[in-house]
């Protein structure tokens, strides 16, 4: 995939859990150097900065299943995710929900924003899920900002430009 825009910097950790592996997520961010990076702690949630934050997340539970990977998964769980999204408070408005084939892989994308009253900070996520031998991948596009400027206006459509590059294989 390409590299999103206004990103230089990528940083990867796993999210730990007291029930184990099956429970745990490995993740992946990109993000501007010049943001500030703000440590996840699988202990106590303290939340997101309250501005300035553009980045992209990707993460995987790190329990691997051997199974095979088919559009009707992303199908079945598009519903599913589509549910958790509208029960998530963060979630103050669901913009679109759709499913996309990006090299002959299908992906269940959601736009959502959100206004944060107490911070004053304006929020858009562009979220996607696909699967790899059966196993659910999940790309979050952020984007925190106190303005409605041109790159919050453009935020989805830059999202999806990026989302298209990006080509997955399944492997052996």
């Amino acid at each position: 995939m390409s590299y999103p825009v206004s990103t230089d910097t990528f940083i990867t950790w796993v999210r730990f859990n007291d029930c184990g592996r099956p429970c745990e997520e490995g993740k992946y961010r990109f993000q501007s150097k010049g943001a500030r990076i703000f440590k996840e702690s699988g202990f106590y949630w303290k939340g997101e900065p309250t501005d300035s934050v553009y980045q992209l997340t990707i993460s995987h539970s790190r329990s691997i299943l051997p199974s095979k990977s088919s559009d009707s998964i992303v199908m079945a769980s598009h519903k599913f995710h589509l549910n958790q999204l509208l029960l998530d408070p963060s979630t103050s408005e669901l913009i679109s929900d759709t499913i996309v084939n990006i090299s002959n892989r299908a992906y269940s994308v959601f736009q959502v924003d959100y206004f944060d009253s107490t911070y004053l900070v304006n929020t858009r996520r562009l979220i996607a899920f696909t699967y790899i031998k059966g196993n659910e991948l999940k790309f979050m596009y952020e984007l925190l900002s106190k303005n409605r400027d041109e790159l919050f206006a453009r935020f989805f459509e830059d999202c999806k430009r990026n989302l298209f590059t990006v080509r997955i294989e399944d492997g052996i």
